[in-house]
């Protein structure tokens, strides 16, 4: 990766915010009667540098939402080297440009 992302005081927030979240899930799945395997939390990474980006991966978030392609594509790059699978979801595979593309490393 770019950087080493656990050692910076954005990745120390974003871990508390990450923390946050995945207990928000928990308590929703729990009250819900869905397990919490049901459930994908997909981080928005459109905007985001690929620090940041890295450091969500770094603290396990496999799946990251981007708007365009275009935009995807070169932050894909510069996080997985070596080169790891990746797979890319179109929200709307019949659209002429997608709305949304979904990541999972």
């Amino acid at each position: 990766m770019l950087i080493d992302p656990q050692n910076s005081p954005e990745a120390q927030r974003l871990g508390e915010n990450l923390a946050r979240v995945r207990a928000r899930i928990r308590a929703a799945a729990l009250n819900s009667g869905r397990s919490v395997d049901q459930i994908t939390l997909v981080a928005a990474s459109k905007g985001q540098p690929v620090a940041q980006i890295a450091a969500a991966l770094a603290l396990g978030l496999m799946d990251f939402g981007e708007s365009y392609v275009q935009d995807a594509l070169p932050k894909m790059a510069a996080l997985v080297a070596p080169p790891l699978p990746v797979k890319v979801t179109l929200s709307r595979p019949d659209a002429p440009v997608p709305h949304m593309v979904f990541m999972s490393v």
